[in-house]
């Protein structure tokens, strides 16, 4: 176990860009914890009432709070949905950034999954952001396939 010394900002007043900071700092200081276990199940952290509060965490899970603190570092925002949750499909087709018609092809054959609910689409929230992960996968892959033909002509 490996207890976190270093003390963590706080935020008194969310919302001002003091605040921004600190909870940048915070999450850096959590990012360099978990990157130094790599491969451990467990971190204890250290509160200041002096108190030990264990947290159990798999390698798989520390992978992934690195890389939601590494977003938060950089100034991005971090937005928690259930899975439940249903979006219309005005909701969808403007988090998508595409129109309803191709919202409704992508549905049709089966790519995003919708509900029905008093003769309305929903779109079911795990469906929707999984097929923003994968069309940002596959785009990330293309612009790197895109850096690569670039690369024969120099």
């Amino acid at each position: 176990m490996t207890a976190l010394t270093k003390t963590l900002p706080r935020c008194n007043n969310l919302g001002t860009n003091h605040d921004l900071i600190a909870v940048q700092d915070s999450a850096s200081v959590m990012r360099q914890v978990l990157e130094q276990l790599t491969g451990e199940s467990d971190i204890t952290f250290v509160e200041k009432s002096e108190k030990l509060n264990e947290l159990n965490i798999t390698p798989h899970l520390s992978k992934l709070l690195q890389e939601l603190l590494t977003h938060i570092e950089e100034g991005g925002e971090i937005t928690f949905v259930p899975n439940t949750k249903l979006y219309s499909m005005c909701e969808a087709k403007e988090l998508l950034g595409m129109d309803e018609s191709y919202l409704l092809k992508l549905v049709k054959h089966g790519t995003i999954s919708a509900k029905v609910v008093n003769d309305q689409k929903f779109i079911e929230a795990t469906s929707l952001h999984g097929y923003k992960r994968q069309r940002k996968r596959k785009g990330l892959k293309l612009l790197d396939q895109m850096f690569e033909l670039e690369k024969e002509f120099y």
